[in-house]
């Protein structure tokens, strides 16, 4: 039972956090659980962590490979007609917060590769959420032009909180701004 001390509260940290990544990932809450929990095994096998990884890192990655193993998606939301390696980048970058240079170590590809594949998973969503918005009457409603400032507003915000309330090791996104503002 030692051997396993702490993770029962790396789950309850985490869980969310996993099932929410899975979910972008396969679209079925189904699905979902299933990809978290298969994650959470891997790490579980592996457990204790050594003091320099991090688990949550480890249960991510874990289920980026083992969605592109066997990609399986329900709904036809936009994200979820991405082809699946495109999905995967756009989630680890854009929602977990990875920079390129990890998403390309992490699947095997070349930085440009990863690059392109962002700059083009945020041109489609961009196109289908315009695309939304004309189709239900609101097609000026987004000014493109305001785009940018409010990513750095965010970006400020998610750093606020992060320094009241996270644990540095644990922050992702100073990898996005790293890699935004070299």
């Amino acid at each position: 039972m030692r051997r396993y001390t702490g993770y029962r509260d790396f789950i309850q940290r985490d869980q969310r956090l996993l099932v929410g990544t899975a979910l972008l990932l396969t679209g079925s809450h189904d699905q979902a659980l299933r990809l978290a929990l298969w994650s959470l095994r891997s790490v579980g096998l592996s457990w204790p962590p050594t003091l320099w990884e991090n688990p949550t890192v480890h249960a991510q990655v874990t289920m980026y490979r083992r969605y592109l193993r066997r990609p399986v998606t329900t709904r036809a939301t936009a994200l979820l007609r991405l082809p699946p390696v495109r999905r995967v980048i756009a989630v680890a970058c854009l929602h977990d917060g990875r920079t390129h240079e990890e998403v390309a170590t992490i699947l095997g590809l070349s930085q440009e590769a990863v690059e392109t594949e962002v700059a083009e998973a945020v041109a489609v969503l961009g196109e289908a959420y315009l695309a939304r918005l004309a189709e239900h009457g609101h097609a000026g409603l987004l000014d493109r032009s305001l785009l940018r400032p409010f990513e750095i507003e965010q970006e400020c915000r998610e750093l606020i909180y992060a320094a009241r309330h996270l644990p540095r090791w644990r922050y992702a996104p100073m990898g996005v701004l790293r890699s935004r503002y070299p």
